[in-house]
Parts: C-alpha cells; structure tokens; sequence
C-alpha cells in the first residue's frame, strides 16, 4: 500500500510540474476595453506577454505604456471603426496598421497619429518594429469625425502662405493666434515651426498640438532641438544656446516651406523672455540669407535657395499695424480671430498658472505687428498681411473651415473607471506577416486547459486508488 501511495503521489507531482511548465512557456494575452461614447466606440486592446496596459485605455495622455521592439497590438471592434487615434507620450514612433487585410503603413512622425481606416474594419493589428511609448489608442466611430480629432496632414512642403516661428509652445497662440485664425479662415495655409521644444515635461507637446489644431491648423508642426532655457536678456539667450546652429534651422525651414509671409517675435521679447528676443534677431538675420548659397549650404542644396515676400515683428514700431482682432468671421461660425486665439490657448493648461493672456492691451497685446522686410513693398493695411502679394489663394487650398471644424469643443480627460484585464505583451515578431495569419491567445489557453485538466484526471485517479484500497482494508 506505501508503494502504491508513494507512486500516487509522485505521479501528482509530475503532473503539477508539467502543467506549470505548459502554462510558463503558454503566451499570455490579456486585453482592456476602452470606454465608448458619442464618438468613440468600445474596443478590446489585445496583446501579448507584456504587463499592464491599462494606461491605454484609461483616456489620459500623461500615463504611458513603453513598449519593447516588434510588439503586436490588437484591436478588436464589434462595429465598423472609422478613424483610429494612436497617442505617443512624447516621441512618434513608426508602425503598420493591418485592418482587415489592408496595411497602412504609419512613419509620419505626428504624436497626435490619426488614420482613416478603410470601409469595414473591425480587426486591426498594429505592429511597432521598433517599439514605442504609447498614451492612448482610441477607436471612433464612421462618418464625419468629431472637431477634437487631430486628423493632420504632413508639413507643407510644397510652399506655405504664412510660416510661423514661435519659440515655445503657446507663443503661437498668445502672440500669433489671432492673425493665425485670420489666415486660416480665408483658406490660407499655415506652417509653424516651434523653435525650442518641451520633451523634459509630459504635457507640453500634447497642449502645443492641441492648441494649434484649435486655430485652425492642419499641417502638423515642426519642432526643433533646442531646450526650453530661460532668461531675461539677450546676451544670456545667445550664451545659452548655439546660435549659429539656430540661425541655420531657421533658415532651413524657409527654404523648405517656401512661404510668403512670416511671423517672428518682438525684438524685446514681449514680456522680457531672452529666448524670444533671440529668436527674432536671429529670424531678422536668416530671412536675408536664405537665398544665398554660401550660408548654410546643406539646406541650400537640399531645397534651393527662397526669400519669402514679407516678415512681420510683433510690436515693430515702423511699418506698424495694429490688427483688427475681433471682428467677427462667418468662416469662424461668428467667432472673432482674437476669441479663437483665447480658445486655443484653454489647452495649454501648464500654463495657466502664469500671469499670460491673449490680450489686446499691453506687453502681450497679440494685434500689435510691424512689417519688418518685404519684397513688395513696404506699404500695409490692417487686416491684410498679404498686401501687394501677387500670388492669390490657389483652388486647392482656399477651402472654409467646415462647422465641426469651427464648433467650439472641449477634449474630453475622462479616467476609466470600469473593471480592467491587464495583459503582458510578447516580443518575438520575427515575421510580422505570419504573426500575424496566426490565432496564437486560443493556442495559449487550450494548452493551459488541457495541463489543468490532467492534473483533474490524475487527482481524480489517485483519489479512487486510495478509496479501494481503504475498502479492501476495511474488509
């Protein structure tokens, strides 16, 4: 009876050691489910063998998930998905949306990455060969999208009509938003390229995106290398960064864009900012250069030499204007540019704490511009930056904004508060293509089923091996 009993129990050993053994090597998947709502639909984000990505799904861009290279991502409808919003945390990573058959390859380098997804999708896979660190994968419905979606179109490099140089995020809005909002409602087309960027914070890039959109802009923005450093006189602007390496962007990023007119710093720095101040003298050097061939000659024989019509300096004190801010616009549904520039500037909230304003008084008074070089003349007129400018707006992009565009909206930072799977994501993406033809989550659970069921059957076993012999001692 002891041998018998000893085998019993080692076979049970065996048995729990196999089925751990079976659900180690066993991948896991684990998935969320997003919150759905007018626009958004409910979706099961899928992955494999990683830890917890909960923060995906919770509709906060300042929590992130880092994801390893060559981690696969599913996404499971149960309705058509329209658009599919993937949120970087700071920096963009390229990846391959496969949508039922379809690939849709995504390298654009936008944070904010929205994707038209073909008629139908209801799979999707998303593949990050790389890796990648992700805030938000949100999944919205068809049909006409809603205004807070970022569907952006790449840089103009095909020539722009205003060029905006402001050195950080919110410069554009507080300073330039109002004549910004003014030209896009005529159907201009506008690019702007952030001197300095905010990569040290969680927020800064996502409010900069944000509130670019909300004037109205739709070419995603350039935003350079240079640190956010503070100072307070020009001379400790210029010790504080390469100037020279600044000039050269600048100069670059009009011949690249090509534009007609461009919109640059106060000379004083509006409030006293060095960086600003910076900014604009080295802007005013740039736009003599541009077309020279002996200044920065790697962008010069990358894009050939341009100088645009006009620059205008915000408070230059000749050939000054003071700009018409709140006359309403029916291309703004009624709105004045000036009430666009305060909307826009509602999403830079880090920034709230600070004494700032888009105002009409003052040392931050946004309609205060003077016309600083010009190929055109030097003659101005109020509410038209592009005076004397023989090149009208093309066809192609004289479009009015449409109603969803100019309808006021509210991003919305709702935190999910229903039950959530966290699952752990895999990292063998050896072939992508075949990865992907194959249903691995049902491999994985019908191995642990069947480890747990044979440890049932041998208990099972052992306990009716010890029942008789209890009943053949009992006799």
């Amino acid at each position: 009876m002891k041998r018998l009993c000893r085998a019993a129990f080692g076979i049970l050993l065996a048995a729990i050691s196999l089925a751990l053994a079976l659900t180690a090597n066993a991948e896991k998947y684990d998935s969320v489910r997003t919150l759905p709502d007018e626009y958004r639909l409910e979706v099961e984000l899928g992955i494999y063998d990683y830890g917890s990505i909960g923060a995906l799904a919770d509709q906060s861009r300042y929590k992130s998930v880092k994801l390893p290279a060559g981690t696969f991502i599913r996404v499971t409808a149960w309705e058509d998905i329209g658009y599919l919003e993937v949120t970087f945390f700071k920096y963009a990573a390229d990846y391959t949306i496969w949508a039922d058959g379809d690939e849709i390859e995504r390298n654009y380098g936008f944070v904010h990455d929205c994707t038209a997804l073909p008629e139908g999708s209801r799979n999707l896979q998303l593949y990050f060969p790389n890796g990648a660190e992700l805030s938000e994968i949100t999944a919205y419905r068809s049909g006409e999208p809603p205004a807070e979606l970022q569907l952006w179109n790449p840089p103009l490099d095909n020539g722009c009509d205003v060029l905006a140089f402001p050195t950080h995020a919110d410069d554009d809005v507080l300073f330039m938003g109002a004549l910004i909002a003014s030209a896009r409602s005529e159907g201009r087309t506008v690019q702007a390229c952030f001197i300095t960027n905010h990569y040290d914070t969680a927020e800064r890039t996502h409010e900069a995106l944000d509130g670019l959109w909300a004037l109205g802009v739709r070419n995603y923005p350039i935003i350079g290398s240079f640190p956010d450093l503070y100072s307070r006189s020009l001379r400790y602007a210029e010790s504080q960064y390469d100037t020279d390496a600044m000039r050269g962007y600048i100069v670059e990023s009009i011949r690249r864009f090509k534009p007609l007119v461009v919109l640059g710093h106060d000379f004083d720095g509006e409030y006293g900012h060095g960086a600003h101040m910076l900014s604009a003298k080295l802007l005013s050097e740039a736009v003599t250069l541009t077309d020279d061939p002996n200044y920065y000659p790697e962008s010069y024989e990358k894009y050939g030499g341009y100088t645009p019509c006009k620059l205008f300096i915000h408070f230059y004190k000749q050939n000054s204007f003071t700009f018409d801010a709140k006359a309403p616009s029916e291309r703004l549904g009624g709105k004045s540019p000036f009430e666009i520039a305060e909307y826009a500037y509602t999403f830079h909230k880090t920034q709230h704490k600070w004494d700032f304003a888009v105002t009409d008084y003052g040392t931050l008074d946004c309609r205060k511009w003077g016309l600083y070089f010009s190929t055109v003349g030097y003659d101005v007129e109020a509410n038209d930056i592009f005076c004397n400018i023989p090149i009208p707006v093309s066809e192609t992009i004289n479009e009015v904004l449409s109603e969803y565009e100019c309808q006021t909206f509210v991003l919305r930072d709702i935190v999910a508060d229903s039950a959530v799977i966290y699952d752990r994501s895999g990292n063998e993406a050896d072939s992508k293509l075949a990865a992907l033809k194959t249903v691995r989550a049902p491999e994985s659970m019908m191995l642990t089923a069947a480890a747990l069921c044979g440890m049932l059957l041998l208990v099972a076993l052992i306990q009716s091996i010890f029942l008789l012999v209890k009943n053949r001692n009992s006799r």
